[in-house]
């Protein structure tokens, strides 16, 4: 596994939520590592507590408009599925 390349980082928001998207080659360009972090980890539609690390290919990738338009439309997907609302429960 080759992660000694450094990764493309991103910067975006989603309903006011601010987070980074970092984005990795691995084994060799054969797989990309997205790494999803929230500021204040607040939780999103695709995580709960603010970070998420997801894999796909580089195929899959090109797709879209690089990383964080992947994860903004994963995002929306993910809302959309759940009907989130961004309501978080108390527990007291």
């Amino acid at each position: 596994m080759t992660e000694d390349l450094a990764p493309m980082t991103c910067r975006a928001s989603w309903q006011g939520i601010p987070f980074t998207v970092e984005c990795w080659p691995v084994y060799d360009g054969q797989l990309v590592r997205i790494t999803i972090t929230s500021r204040g980890r607040q939780p999103l539609p695709v995580t709960d507590t603010g970070l998420r690390i997801c894999w796909l290919c580089p195929e899959d990738l090109a797709l879209y408009a690089g990383p964080a338009a992947f994860v903004l439309e994963w995002i929306e997907w993910a809302a959309a599925e759940k009907g989130w609302t961004g309501a978080q429960l108390s527990l007291f």
